[in-house]
């Protein structure tokens, strides 16, 4: 009995040294991801794309055809896919759905999905890409900031109103290790 319990001890001690070591091997101060590509057939919309980088958005496809949803990144001096499925909120602004009067004073009109990424806040990492009521929210845009070295993701940024839009800020750094 003494070995047995012996045997289980160690292999625990050793399960939790692999569980910790796969973890920190995917994971990075701002993300964690997987390494990942988008699987062949899957529609890829271009985010973004620069001389380091190039990120896609996966959808769940349609009623016919279903897709492997995410945030995919492709780095062009590695050569290899990552799909982002975790982000720091460190820096990050969160926004919410407008209001009915300022939907009218936008002329949008209101929209047919509300959100309220204001609860993230508290969260030091979130669910990449967002998720409401069962959609996906991927960046609507995404700007280099050169001199903060850092790839700044921009959500709901059409709307020009305060409030609504989110931000998430990716360290340069970070995305390429």
């Amino acid at each position: 009995m003494k070995h047995y319990q012996t045997f289980l001890i160690i292999l625990l001690c050793f399960s939790t040294i692999s569980a910790c070591n796969y973890k920190q091997d995917f994971s990075h101060d701002s993300l964690i991801f997987s390494n990942v590509a988008p699987a062949k057939g899957d529609k890829k919309w271009p985010v973004y794309e620069d001389s380091k980088v190039k990120m896609v958005s996966v959808s769940y496809g349609s009623a016919t055809k279903h897709s492997n949803p995410g945030f995919f990144v492709y780095r062009k001096a590695t050569e290899d896919w990552i799909r982002i499925d975790k982000i720091s909120t460190q820096g990050a602004t969160f926004g919410r759905s407008p209001t009915l009067e300022e939907a009218n004073k936008s002329g949008k009109g209101f929209p047919s999905i509300n959100w309220n990424f204001q609860e993230l806040e508290n969260d030091a990492y979130i669910d990449f890409p967002l998720q409401s009521a069962g959609f996906l929210f991927f960046p609507d845009e995404v700007e280099l900031d050169k001199m903060n070295k850092e790839y700044i993701l921009r959500f709901n940024s059409d709307w020009e109103i305060e409030g609504v839009e989110t931000v998430i800020r990716l360290p340069v750094d970070e995305l390429l290790k």
